[in-house]
């Protein structure tokens, strides 16, 4: 498996949503090992675990439109320039 700093955004996503239910699902294991299993950051998958979200999550507040005025935009956009 490549290191997880070379992996896409959206197969990282992947990747942490996994190991969270793997650590969910199995009462034995720690944080630390589910961590080095996945090769995920052991501060990262902590905070996921306590209740932090995604940086792609935590700063939808943030942006101007959402994501669905967003995709209107691009579609007015496209079809202007048909």
């Amino acid at each position: 498996m490549a290191p997880i700093n070379k992996l896409r955004k959206d197969e990282k996503e992947a990747l942490l949503q996994a190991a969270v239910k793997f650590y969910n699902e199995s009462p034995q294991v720690s944080i630390k090992g589910t961590a080095e299993k996945y090769g995920i950051a052991y501060s990262t998958l902590r905070g996921r675990l306590k209740g932090a979200e995604s940086r792609v999550g935590g700063h939808q507040r943030l942006q101007v439109l959402t994501p669905y005025e967003e995709n209107s935009v691009v579609r007015w956009c496209e079809r202007l320039d048909e």
